[in-house]
C-alpha cells in the first residue's frame, strides 16, 4: 500500500476535500470536548463540560477529531471515484467514542434495563450501577476502542484509495 502521505497529497490535491477538513476539525473537536466530560456533568452535554476537561480527555477528543477529519474526505473522496460506500468501522469508533461518557452518568442505562425488566424478569434483581460503574473505571478503555476503530477505519479508506484509479495514474 502506498504510505499514508501519498494518500493524503492524493486526496488533498483537490480544493473541496481540504475545505471539508477545515470544517471537519473545529466541528468534531468542539463535540468531542464537550460530549467527553459528560460522566462529570451528569450527563449534560453543553458548553458547561468544558470547566470539567483534563489532559487526558483534551488529548482524546484531539485525536478522535484529526482521525476523523482524515476519514471524512476520505470517504466522500471513495464516494466521488465511484466506490460504495464502507461506514461500519467509522460509525462504531463515533459511536463509542461518544456513547462511553454518555453511559455511565445518564439515565439511558436505567432506562434500557427498566424496558429489559419487562421482557426478562431476572434483569431487574441485577444492582444498580452495576453497568455504569463499569463504564465509568473503564473508560479509557472505551475511549482506546474508539480511538483503535477510527484507525482502522482509516487504514480501510486509505487501502481503498491507493487500490483506486486515481492512485494508479499518479
Amino acid at each position: 500500500m502506498d504510505s499514508i502521505k501519498n494518500i493524503i497529497q492524493t486526496v488533498y490535491a483537490h480544493t473541496r476535500y481540504r475545505v471539508i477538513s477545515c470544517i471537519t476539525f473545529p466541528v468534531a473537536l468542539l463535540l468531542y470536548l464537550i460530549t467527553l466530560p459528560a460522566m462529570f456533568t451528569g450527563g449534560v452535554i453543553g458548553l458547561v463540560g468544558l470547566r470539567y476537561l483534563t489532559l487526558e480527555l483534551i488529548g482524546v477528543a484531539f485525536v478522535m477529531a484529526t482521525l476523523l477529519t482524515l476519514i471524512v474526505p476520505f470517504s466522500i473522496y471513495l464516494l466521488a471515484q465511484g466506490f460504495k460506500a464502507r461506514s461500519g468501522t467509522t460509525t462504531s469508533g463515533v459511536v463509542i467514542g461518544l456513547l462511553a461518557p454518555l453511559l455511565c452518568c445518564t439515565p439511558i442505562i436505567p432506562i434500557l434495563f427498566g424496558v429489559l425488566a419487562t421482557v426478562f424478569p431476572f434483569v431487574s434483581d441485577l444492582p444498580p450501577g452495576v453497568i455504569q460503574g463499569f463504564i465509568a473505571t473503564h473508560e479509557t478503555y472505551f475511549f482506546l476502542t474508539a480511538i483503535a476503530l477510527l484507525l482502522i477505519a482509516l487504514y480501510q479508506n486509505a487501502k481503498r484509495i491507493a487500490h483506486g484509479d486515481a492512485c494508479r495514474l499518479g
